[in-house]
Formats: C-alpha cells, sequence, structure tokens
C-alpha cells in the first residue's frame, strides 16, 4: 500500500491533470498560467473517489478497486468540468456525485464481506 501521504497527494493531482490532458487533447493549446492557478480549488475534488477506491482496495478487491477507478475517474473528468460553469463549488458537488458509486460498491462490498 502507497503511505497515506503520497496517497493524499495523488489523491489530489489525478484530477486536475485529468482536467489538463482533456484540454490538451481537445485542442485548446497550452495551458496559461492563469488556468493552471484556476485548477487549485480543484485539487482536493479528487480525494472522494480516491478514498473510495482505497476503501475498496482494502476489502481485497484490488481489481475491482482499480475497473471502478477506470470507469469512474473519466465521468469524474467531465463531472468537474461541467460543475466548473458552477464554480469552485460547484466542481466539488459533480466530483462527490460521480464518487458516489465507488461507495456504494464499497458498502455493498463491505456488507458481503462482514457476513462470512
Amino acid at each position: 500500500m502507497v503511505p497515506l501521504i503520497k496517497f493524499i497527494a495523488l489523491g489530489c493531482l489525478w484530477l486536475p491533470l485529468g482536467i489538463m490532458l482533456l484540454t490538451v487533447s481537445r485542442g485548446f493549446g497550452v495551458l496559461s498560467m492563469q488556468a493552471l492557478a484556476s485548477l487549485l480549488p480543484v485539487l482536493p475534488c479528487g480525494l472522494p473517489l480516491a478514498f473510495a477506491c482505497r476503501s475498496i482496495h482494502r476489502l481485497n478487491r484490488p481489481r475491482t478497486a482499480w475497473v471502478t477507478f477506470a470507469i469512474l475517474a473519466p465521468l469524474t473528468i467531465m463531472a468537474a468540468i461541467i460543475g466548473g460553469l458552477l464554480g469552485p463549488l460547484g466542481i466539488a458537488a459533480y466530483s462527490i456525485a460521480a464518487s458516489l458509486p465507488a461507495w456504494l460498491i464499497f458498502f455493498i462490498l463491505g456488507r458481503i464481506y462482514k457476513s462470512k
């Protein structure tokens, strides 16, 4: 397992990096310093999905955790871009909403794990 500090750093970075990659791949060119600075409020918004997947991984379901992340991460990036129209609070709300399926998977697997 990755130490908590490294995990939090990676959990904070994946969403802004995904937004930057999507922006550059869509042909909007190189991001300016102002555009990069506008991504600072997005840093903690990747943590809900990251912690949900980490929780799934801790239930001895690493493949489920990675598949969940692989499916929900692009959806979270799109949700964050849409939420960006409403500002930082919109980004946070959409990111949290996009991570809810991962938390649901965690709770279902947790129930199954406890019942055994």
